[in-house]
């Protein structure tokens, strides 16, 4: 069975189970993914605005693609997003417009 491996969730609280117990049979959908064999789960445990998670998830990306581990390119994506000023965005905006459809 192929399985995949690696799930991004990039809404926001994708990663809280509420106040459920074993006894209600609820499975978070985390836990959904990992027991189907998904061997890394990107998810949040809090409120995201929906620019920035769209920001994290393109450096994320990008640096998957560049050959980085997915523990280091999140690591490197959330640093990023942390660290970059108004001027470094505006100039990041510029360079991806070019490479849009």
């Amino acid at each position: 069975m192929q399985s995949y491996q690696l799930v991004t969730l990039a809404a926001c609280e994708t990663a809280i189970t509420g106040n459920h117990t074993i006894t209600t049979e609820y499975v978070e959908l985390v836990s959904g993914f990992m027991g189907c064999g998904v061997a890394h789960v990107v998810s949040t445990l809090w409120t995201v605005e929906s620019a920035a998670s769209a920001l994290m998830m393109i450096q994320f990306y990008q640096l998957l693609q560049q050959g980085q581990s997915q523990a280091v390119a999140l690591a490197e994506a959330t640093q990023w997003l942390r660290n970059i000023t108004n001027a470094q965005l505006a100039e990041w905006y510029a360079g991806k417009i070019p490479t849009l459809p």
